[in-house]
């Protein structure tokens, strides 16, 4: 799933951000992955109690390494695979 902005009244690195969105799928966070190129992605993940995968790119001015990520991928199609090496189930 994906929040903009403007879904909920706080903003990533808040994990308000996260918990709101999975709360509106009704999911916990052992049921969940955050996926995100930047800092406040891995802030918002963390304080939401999520494991955090990092993509090389998208719109991150820093270096990823820099990111405290669980995993990093560079294709969205390893994603599936990522997933599972981290224990949870995709699909």
């Amino acid at each position: 799933a994906l929040a903009g902005g403007d879904t909920f009244a706080v903003k990533k690195p808040d994990p308000g951000h996260v918990t709101g969105l999975l709360a509106a799928l009704g999911v916990g966070a052992h049921e969940a992955v955050m996926v995100g190129d930047s800092g406040n992605d891995a802030l918002a993940a963390r304080g939401a109690g999520l494991p955090f995968i990092a993509v090389t790119y998208g719109y991150c001015q820093g270096a990823i390494e820099d990111l405290s990520a669980d995993e990093r991928i560079g294709r969205f199609a390893d994603l599936p695979d990522v997933v599972a090496r981290l224990g949870l189930k995709s699909g």
